[in-house]
């Protein structure tokens, strides 16, 4: 029995397929959009407080931090001096929960672990100075990432955030399915996040002379110069 497949747009052979993926576009935003100006290159010279490239993968209009924090149980100063990555992913997993058809109620009590990949928590570049409060520890502990979905699900299997720089999306997904292959999850919601909030950590990186300046990744390519921050 013979079989076909139909190529989309109308193109009419796999290398014009595969042509078409390797002209992806990549998210490039100019970041005197978030950080301001006075944080782009200078010709050559990079040093504190100046980036490498003039680009990055920004969310436009900061629409990540849209967050209903009564709809999350959390108090408005709690949400204040939560890490931005804590308020995607609770809006990232309830968003996955509804388009798998999982029932809310049933997940309660239920074997259902969270594994998240993060490279640092978002603190370490932007958290707005504040004395101690009760919202201090679980606002820079990483750890929070995956505990703070757990306990809005009330979810309880393995809860855990892995910190493994570039590798940690992965990282989370592979101990994900290795904990549902072993039977200590019955299913599991699997994250990661990064939040590039001030120029801090990007004029850092760019200091080390690993970001390409032109805001383009050339993964696997001779053209390769660096990478772009997203």
């Amino acid at each position: 029995m013979g079989y076909s497949h139909r190529l989309p747009g109308g193109l009419q052979s796999d290398s014009d397929f595969w042509h078409l993926l390797q002209q992806r576009e990549i998210v490039q935003v100019p970041i005197e959009d978030r950080y301001g100006k006075g944080h782009g290159p200078i010709g050559p010279y990079v040093g504190p407080d100046r980036c490498q490239s003039r680009f990055e993968g920004l969310i436009p209009n900061d629409d990540e931090l849209l967050f209903d924090h009564a709809f999350f149980g959390m108090s408005y100063h709690e949400t204040l001096q939560s890490d931005p990555q804590t308020r995607m992913l609770l809006n990232c997993a309830w968003e996955s929960i509804e388009h798998v058809g999982w029932d809310l109620m049933a997940l309660r009590n239920s074997p259902t672990g969270v594994f998240i990949g993060s490279q640092t928590p978002s603190s370490a570049n932007w958290h707005p100075l504040h004395g101690p409060t009760p919202h201090s520890v679980g606002a820079i502990s990483l750890a929070m990432l995956a505990n703070r979905i757990s306990f809005h699900f009330n979810l309880m299997g393995s809860s855990a955030t892995y910190c493994t720089a570039c590798s940690a999306g992965i990282t989370a997904l592979h101990a994900a399915m290795h904990a549902l292959t072993t039977g200590e999850c019955a299913r599991a919601l699997v994250g990661a996040s990064q939040y590039l909030s001030s120029a801090r950590s990007s004029s850092g990186f760019a200091q080390l002379g690993i970001i390409g300046p032109d805001g383009v990744c050339y993964s696997f390519d001779a053209r390769a110069n660096g990478y772009m921050r997203s």
